[in-house]
């Protein structure tokens, strides 16, 4: 048995992360004995002067919990940003002082600005070294995220490319059409500016003419949903395009199975979005960009297309090329299926982490 302390944010909170570990409670075999430790913000109590102490109070904790608890395994979801690798210092530090050398790292966000500052500093190199350096394996979401911390000096065999991963019991079925002239689109993301929304909606206003049929599913929430609804509103586009908000479980299954083609034009600092394994277990093509891992599970004209450039043409003309090629959607469907189940699924997924953990421990 290994007993694994994982840090997760608070689970009533949304994102990526507590997604994955959510799904993970599940998903472990009998092998593992994990433990969540909760850090950051709590929804609603996250005021005042507390969101800048919590990162202590968290370490004071996490210090306190390993010292009443033995664990085999400490695992840590950072993102590369400089609020996230600030307040993970502070438990890599902690777990350094507590001589704990089995530490996982799983690198969930890469922001290019903040990681360009680390390589042009030397004294932040040093120092980012220093402290990361002290787990014994990192997960990265993107090959060239692997590269670069390559190029700041970490050890090749500390790195180690990985993947986030979707739930297959809830993508098992077929996918229901509704009608033959219907055309869903879907996008499934947060609701901010650099998800490419706005291009996307441009792109789909392009298209209606065209296609009278089609519709645009903008699924999700965030600090830009609002914008977004007025953006169709002014645009008289409220017949095409629904906004069905913040989707999971099965509600977020039907709609993926009553889609055609799913579309990302993110330029945000991804990793991986997941929400592209889950179309593509759900048997979509894709349309999206270069953004973070995504070309490393995405290649172009095999999964979809990888857009060279987000503008409202560029999207139409990526639609129109797989809405006019029925043929080349359905061998996509079929490959991007095949390997999601093969590669991404979560019980593929967790078992590979399974096998970290266990390489942590020898």
């Amino acid at each position: 048995m290994i007993n694994v302390l994982i840090l997760s944010p608070d689970p009533g909170s949304q994102g990526g992360v507590v997604n994955f570990n959510e799904l993970l409670k599940t998903r472990f075999s009998d092998a593992v004995k994990a433990e969540y430790f909760t850090i950051g913000s709590r929804p609603g109590r996250d005021g005042g002067a507390r969101k800048y102490i919590q990162p202590l109070m968290d370490a004071y904790n996490l210090n306190v919990k390993l010292g009443t608890i033995p664990f085999d395994v400490v695992h840590l979801n950072p993102s590369l940003n400089r609020k996230s690798v600030l307040r993970d210092s502070l438990f890599l530090l902690v777990l350094r002082a507590r001589g704990i050398r089995a530490v996982l790292v799983f690198i969930r966000g890469w922001n290019a600005d903040y990681v360009e500052k680390v390589m042009n500093s030397t004294l932040r190199r040093r120092f980012f070294r220093w402290v990361f350096g002290g787990a014994k394996r990192i997960l990265v979401l993107a090959s060239r995220f692997r590269e670069e911390l390559l190029s700041m000096g970490f050890e090749e065999e500390r790195i180690t490319l990985f993947s986030t991963m979707f739930d297959g019991s809830q993508l098992g079925c077929s996918r229901k059409r509704k009608g033959i002239d219907e055309i869903n689109i879907l996008f499934l993301s947060r609701f901010v500016t650099e998800k490419g929304i706005y291009e996307l909606l441009e792109g789909f206003s392009e298209l209606i003419n065209e296609y009278p049929s089609a519709r645009l599913i903008m699924a999700g929430g965030g600090p830009e949903e609002e914008n977004a609804v007025r953006w169709v509103r002014e645009h008289n586009l409220t017949n095409s395009i629904d906004f069905p908000g913040y989707l999971k479980g099965n509600a977020k299954a039907d709609v993926l199975l009553q889609s055609d083609l799913f579309i990302l034009p993110t330029y945000y600092g991804e990793g991986c979005p997941n929400a592209i394994l889950e179309a593509m277990g759900a048997g979509l093509p894709i349309i999206t960009t270069h953004a973070g891992g995504i070309p490393d599970v995405v290649v172009d004209g095999v999964n979809g297309i990888l857009l060279s450039a987000v503008t409202g043409d560029a999207i139409a003309a990526a639609i129109r090329d797989l809405l006019s090629d029925s043929e080349l959607c359905e061998r996509i469907s079929r490959e991007n299926k095949k390997l999601a189940w093969e590669n991404y699924e979560s019980v593929v997924v967790t078992r590979r982490l399974e096998n970290i953990y266990r390489e942590l421990i020898l």
